[in-house]
């Protein structure tokens, strides 16, 4: 008795395997398509002055919060050191800013007396748990093979 067994397509897998190895091996591509989520998420904030809306002004003058000239807005990037938010698998993105964090977080004692209240009005991100998802389909494209 003869038993005979073919194998075809273990080329195929062989690539395809290699290929996702590569891919797991420089998540590069994908950190960078996450930050840029991230940084989209916070220009909305600031388009849309919050989501939830951010707490008003005690003397409303008519401008929109926290874009007098545009500094922080326009401070955003990714793989900033001072005032940053760092997403779980390496997503740092935030801005230099000193003021930042006072924004962001609120502060009970700010201005030069110290005896100013700041409320939060988180710029970083609109939705913790959406902009998550978001980041875990641009990893699960990306290791899909799919460009992102």
């Amino acid at each position: 008795m003869k038993i005979s067994v073919s194998l075809e397509g273990v080329q195929a897998l062989r690539s395809k395997t290699a290929a996702f190895h590569e891919r797991l091996s420089d998540l590069r591509p994908a950190l960078a398509r996450g930050a840029v989520e991230v940084l989209d998420a916070a220009q909305m904030q600031f388009s849309e002055q919050g989501d939830p809306p951010w707490a008003p002004k005690k003397r409303p003058n008519g401008m929109p919060l926290l874009v007098r000239k545009g500094s922080l807005k326009e401070s955003l990037q990714a793989g900033a050191q001072e005032s940053a938010v760092t997403i779980p698998g390496g997503i740092v993105v935030g801005t230099n800013l000193s003021y930042a964090p006072v924004q962001q977080y609120g502060s009970d004692h700010a201005g030069r007396g110290g005896n100013t209240v700041i409320p939060a009005r988180p710029f970083l991100w609109r939705d913790p748990e959406e902009l998550g998802r978001k980041i875990q389909a641009v990893f699960a494209a990306y290791i899909a093979g799919k460009t992102v």
